[in-house]
């Protein structure tokens, strides 16, 4: 087996796709937004980010992790109807360093990830870069039984058994994580038809019919989400203009802008909302077993070879797969983005209001990751003690800072 089964299907030229990203990065909202006080009245910013979905999010009582025990893999590769499927998920999020883990995975063809808009990421489940995928999401039976088939159509054959044919491969597409319905009010114009995609559901319905669930494995790589938010603007930046062409101070406004429109009108920057961990995760974790989880901050798996060696080595286990990797090779940074320090980037005034506005989501955050810890999830670096959201906390602290 190759992974050089064709990607046509979901756009026919790399330069297409550049220039479609390109279009989409300086695509925004409507302006007009009401102005308040940066650093004023905390009031303000007190929203109520509850949904009547499916999976109730940000509701104080409401947490509960999926059922079950611990996951099993089996060697040998996940088969579909001879088409071989992807068992690592590697979800997100952007710019936490996803592309590096990538990296060391694909490698000698090890993991090697399902064709898609470009070496690492499928992007099946994005109508932005798949226009083959149905942008209304219906979970009708029908409709995910034909969004199943067509998935199937892009995966590579299970028939080759040469020694060389990788027993796994990937999907590495980092918008993944956020494929969950949204609050009330939603993503920003434009964004909208996410608003309602519960990707967790569609996987289970996907796998579910050759028992195959509990052996899928995702990655959720964690950046501290501030810095993860500036990264990824000014990654979007780059389709279209210089670094040096970007006015100083414009990111910082940009940021005062979105988190207003998240606070007042309760509608969402697709880049702020890729930084709500907790809001996405209590629809991961309520569809599918904490145990297989692996949560990663970025400095647990860039800071030194040796952190990497141990990540890779977990992953390895629990994907019941042997990897063929340079393992004396450095530790590596993929895919960075020019941007300056976040302290020289934006006010303290507009970092405060952020801070406060995601407060909420990161007390969620430390409450699902304190019970999934206690169920066999995987924290890399992590000695604290199971289920303390204060030991959590602070191991994230140090932990989910880029260097």
């Amino acid at each position: 087996m190759t992974s050089t089964t064709s990607a046509s299907c979901l756009l026919s030229s790399a330069v297409l796709t550049k220039v479609f990203v390109a279009l989409l990065s300086i695509f925004g909202p409507a302006q007009g937004l009401r102005h308040s006080d940066p650093a004023g009245d905390l009031q303000l910013l007190q929203v109520d980010l509850s949904a009547e979905k499916e999976e109730s999010i940000w509701e104080d009582d409401k947490i509960s992790l999926a059922e079950g025990n611990s996951f099993e893999t089996s060697a040998g590769k996940l088969c579909v109807e001879g088409k071989h499927v992807p068992q690592l998920y590697v979800l997100g999020a952007a710019k936490t360093g996803t592309t590096s883990l990538a990296d060391d995975l694909m490698q000698n063809n090890t993991v090697p990830a399902v064709p898609g808009v470009n070496e690492k990421e499928f992007q099946f489940f994005n109508p932005y870069y798949n226009s083959n995928t149905p942008t209304n999401y219906s979970m009708a039976p029908a409709r995910l039984e034909a969004m199943r088939q067509h998935w199937l159509d892009h995966m590579p054959p299970c028939a080759e058994e040469s020694v060389d044919a990788p027993q796994v491969i990937a999907d590495y597409s980092v918008d993944n994580l956020r494929f969950v319905p949204m609050p009330s009010g939603g993503l920003e114009e434009g964004k909208a038809v996410f608003n309602d995609f519960n990707l967790p559901s569609v996987l289970q319905n996907f796998y579910q019919q050759q028992n195959y669930i509990s052996e899928l494995v995702f990655v959720v790589m964690i950046r501290e989400p501030l810095a993860r938010f500036q990264s990824h603007w000014y990654y979007g930046q780059e389709w279209t203009r210089k670094y040096e062409d970007i006015p100083k101070g414009e990111f910082d406004q940009e940021l005062s802008r979105q988190i207003q429109q998240a606070a007042n009108e309760k509608v969402y920057n697709f880049r702020l909302w890729a930084s709500m961990y907790g809001a996405q995760l209590q629809t991961w974790l309520h569809r599918f077993s904490a145990s297989q989880f692996m949560f990663i901050p970025t400095q647990s798996y860039s800071a030194s070879t040796e952190d990497r060696l141990t990540v890779l080595n977990e992953l390895s286990a629990r994907l019941n797969t042997p990897f063929q990797l340079q393992r004396s090779a450095p530790a590596k940074r993929s895919n960075p983005s020019q941007h300056p320090k976040l302290s020289e980037d934006v006010t303290p005034g507009n970092a405060a209001m952020f801070n406060r506005f995601m407060e909420k989501d990161h007390q969620l955050l430390l409450e699902l990751l304190a019970q999934a810890s206690l169920k066999g999830a995987y924290l890399g670096g992590y000695t604290g003690r199971p289920g303390s959201t204060g030991d959590i906390d602070s191991w994230l602290r140090a932990k989910w800072n880029a260097r």
